[in-house]
């Protein structure tokens, strides 16, 4: 099974927004060779362990990197330009992770529906690791060393309900801790 770093994969641009939403996570200019538009089914891994478990079906963007990977890692690591917040998510924010932030920062952090919604569970991962997340720029990307892309066997998989049923499966076989 193909496993790729996320440091191999992503560089790290810092946007204007204010911190801690101020990351953009792009493309580095030499790719493995892969076809990242196939049906994929994967996993994401922190130091080896599997922490969300996803798949890609008829992604119209023919890329996995850029439809899915680059939202999980700005949502999970709570650091991406585009994260917005339910209400379950933002009182997750205030209890755990808030209190790690300087007040101005945590002040403007907000309930807001965006396109890249976080979740409560990886408001509790990033707050776990918030001393090393918040280090992440576009200089340093030591964390993203630790996170890999793992793709998943599926070569009986034809449908997307296919898909769904596996992921499913493995979820509940591997319990991670940032689905839902």
């Amino acid at each position: 099974m193909p496993s790729f770093l996320a440091s191999d994969i992503f560089k790290i641009v810092e946007v204007s927004n204010p911190f801690p939403l101020n990351l953009k996570f792009v493309l580095k200019d030499n790719q493995p060779n892969f076809n990242f538009a196939q049906p994929i089914l994967y996993s994401i891994l922190l130091d080896g362990k599997i922490i969300y478990i996803g798949f890609s079906y008829e992604d119209k963007q023919k890329d996995i990197r850029k439809s899915r990977w680059t939202k999980q890692l700005e949502t999970i690591l709570f650091r991406g330009y585009r994260v917005g917040l339910n209400k379950k998510a933002y009182l997750e924010f205030e209890k755990s992770l808030k209190h790690k932030l300087d007040k101005m920062e945590g002040d403007s952090i907000k309930i807001r529906k965006t396109d890249v919604m976080t979740s409560l569970n990886r408001i509790i991962f990033a707050s776990k690791y918030w001393n090393e997340i918040e280090k992440l720029n576009s200089k340093n990307d030591t964390f993203l060393k630790r996170i890999s892309f793992q793709i998943e066997d599926s070569p009986s998989k034809n449908t997307k309900r296919d898909f769904q049923d596996r992921v499913k499966e493995l979820i509940e076989l591997h319990k991670p801790c940032c689905n839902g």
